[in-house]
């Protein structure tokens, strides 16, 4: 982000409001993708491993 048009708003940002509130919401995306890629590959797990333990018991 720094090499783009964005560097400037950014500052600008910074210098009028709260630092603190600024920096998390900058990271709120990353927590959501987090969050959200935990969720889908729990229930990826739990869905997958009934049917890999019926494949197993076929063998």
């Amino acid at each position: 982000m720094d090499q783009t048009i964005l560097v400037h708003v950014k500052l600008w940002m910074y210098s009028w409001f709260w630092n603190n509130l600024l920096d998390f919401l900058w990271s709120l995306p990353a927590a959501i993708m987090v969050t959200l890629k935990l969720i889908i590959n729990s229930w990826l797990g739990l869905w997958l491993l009934p049917k890999a333990r019926m494949l197993n018991k076929h063998n």
